[in-house]
């Protein structure tokens, strides 16, 4: 919805806030009108325009241009990665909470569940996998190549750099496709994440089942899936009015995941002790760990915390990236500790439910 908001405001004329809201109206009709078969169907057509887009972005910029590095941010100066003093641990922690807090993403589980075999799941992985580097290693390259093309052409980018270099250097005809591939980005963002959070609030949070009913006959999870789809669209206009920066929201919401989600789904897959109590409790501590520091940390991956901070000297920006490294180590403890204390009892309980068991199968 940022995205889409700058989007608007720069290229349309919009305010920033009428940008928000006429992305999110048109994303939320879709998605509540056609469910995961609208937000399947129109991903496809999205990642097909993102990809044209990128094609021939790209190609200008490497053919006209050039592809220039600056000195210090190339894939192989790894003191950003090893130096603090260089960002490493905020750099590592954007690298975490992506590339596993990802993981447990809402709208990527809802893919993964709604495949029609663990196969599919798994071959819809890897394609995904292949075509974000596809589509995003351009749109880097040309990112950092982007400040002394503008520099050299003498244009100051009000606005992120791509706004930039679509105003003043790219020809229109592709400066207009490129403009729909960053749009059909956001609305196959936004749409994933309003139904997933729509459908979890409904039927697992709520407790609402596929053959519950209203009154009048009609289905009761699917009309009260389209009234949280609503209310979360409204959460997630709130959120990008309060923090117009589409970085650090999305940074966030996958650190959290991070801290609290993916030691109880790695656990739960591999760990035989686990149990559902230590899963419970590295959710919460895990979680709460994450959004305490949060709160009390004056920036949020280099960037200020605006949403929500609570002024003090104990946390300064320089511990900025290490709540992300140990927000999970906390919930791992958490996890076993927990898991251990209850494994015996749950077993117990399994034994004795047994023979019950083997009656009702038979």
């Amino acid at each position: 919805m940022v995205a889409g908001g700058y989007l608007f405001e720069a290229f349309l004329g919009t305010t920033y806030i009428g940008g928000v809201m006429l992305i999110a109206i048109i994303v939320l009709i879709y998605t509540a009108s056609g469910g995961l078969f609208a937000v399947a169907y129109t991903d496809a057509i999205q990642v097909g325009i993102a990809l044209l887009g990128t094609v021939l972005l790209f190609g200008l910029i490497a053919t006209n241009y050039g592809i220039t590095i600056p000195e210090g941010v190339g894939p192989l100066d790894l003191g950003q990665l090893a130096d603090p003093a260089q960002g490493a641990a905020i750099n590592w922690a954007t690298l975490l909470a992506l590339g596993l807090g990802d993981i447990v993403a809402i709208d990527f589980m809802a893919r993964v569940f709604a495949a029609d075999s663990p196969e599919t799941a798994q071959r819809a992985c890897l394609i995904g996998c292949l075509g974000t580097v596809i589509i995003g290693v351009p749109f880097s390259l040309i990112a950092l190549s982007a400040g002394d093309i503008l520099t050299n052409a003498g244009i100051t980018a009000d606005g992120p750099l791509l706004f930039g270099l679509l105003k003043g250097i790219v020809p229109p005809a592709i400066a207009l496709l490129v403009i729909a591939a960053i749009l059909s980005a956001s609305l196959s963002t936004a749409d994933g994440a309003i139904l997933g959070t729509a459908s979890v609030m409904a039927h697992n949070i709520l407790g609402v089942r596929h053959d519950d009913h209203t009154a009048s006959g009609s289905d009761r999870l699917l009309l009260l899936t389209r009234i949280m789809a609503v209310v979360i669209t409204g959460f997630g206009v709130f959120f990008a009015l309060k923090v117009p920066q589409t970085g650090i929201l999305l940074l966030l919401a996958f650190d959290i995941g991070f801290a609290g989600l993916l030691i109880p789904l790695v656990g739960g897959l591999f760990w035989s002790q686990s149990t559902w109590k230590g899963a419970l409790a590295c959710i919460i501590v895990g979680t709460t760990t994450r959004l305490v520091f949060f709160v009390f940390m004056p920036t949020v991956f280099g960037i200020d915390n605006t949403l929500f901070y609570i002024k003090n000297s104990v946390f300064t920006a320089d511990f900025d990236g290490f709540p992300t490294l140990i927000s999970p180590l906390i919930g791992f403890l958490v996890f076993v500790i927990i898991s251990k204390m209850t494994n015996s009892g749950e077993r117990i309980m399994a034994e004795n439910r047994q023979p019950e068991l083997e009656i009702e199968r038979i």
